[in-house]
């Protein structure tokens, strides 16, 4: 009885992938725009690093820069941010 179960749920999640259910050619509401939530951080003396042995630039406080020591996890910190601007100022 549980196999028939599974059988008939497995059809029916299959089916439910149908390409007549939904359409991939969908945009949205007339009525609403897109949006983008930021969020403004402060960094006290900012510099912008680029890491050879990355392919990003980010930026910190000179105050942790002086604290790298070579480390691999270390631009995982939750301090470092991700920088989109790609003018260098700094290359380690």
């Amino acid at each position: 009885m549980r196999n028939i179960w599974v059988f008939l749920f497995a059809i029916l999640s299959l089916a439910s992938c149908n390409q007549s259910l939904y359409d991939i050619n969908y945009k949205g509401e007339e009525n609403y725009k897109s949006f983008y939530v930021v969020d403004t951080i402060r960094i006290e003396n900012p510099v912008r690093v680029y890491p050879k042995k990355h392919d990003r630039i980010f930026i910190l406080s000179k105050d942790k820069l002086k604290a790298y020591r070579g480390e691999a996890d270390f631009f995982m910190s939750p301090d470092i941010f991700l920088s989109n601007n790609y003018t260098l100022i700094t290359t380690i």
